[in-house]
């Protein structure tokens, strides 16, 4: 739970349907960035990798879930970045 309510604080609200490949991406780096946690310091690399792994599994669930209409765009690729 504490993943979810960090990117819930870190990322800004939208529609889903403002969720296309380019926006998923600049949320992705965004992360990298590595944003300030809880006690205003920056979040360690093993942090940023888990809620960057938490935020990509929210994104497959997300594109399986029948109750929204999002699909997953076909241009956007999840695959792990080093």
């Amino acid at each position: 739970m504490r993943h979810v309510s960090f990117l819930r604080r870190v990322l800004p609200d939208g529609p889903l349907a403002a969720l296309d490949a380019q926006h998923v991406d600049e949320l992705l780096d965004l992360l990298r960035l590595r944003p300030a946690g809880e006690d205003g310091r920056q979040v360690s690399v093993a942090w940023t990798r888990n809620v960057i792994k938490q935020f990509r599994h929210f994104l497959r669930w997300l594109n399986r879930s029948p109750e929204f209409a999002w699909k997953r765009p076909a241009d956007l690729e999840l695959l792990i970045r080093r």
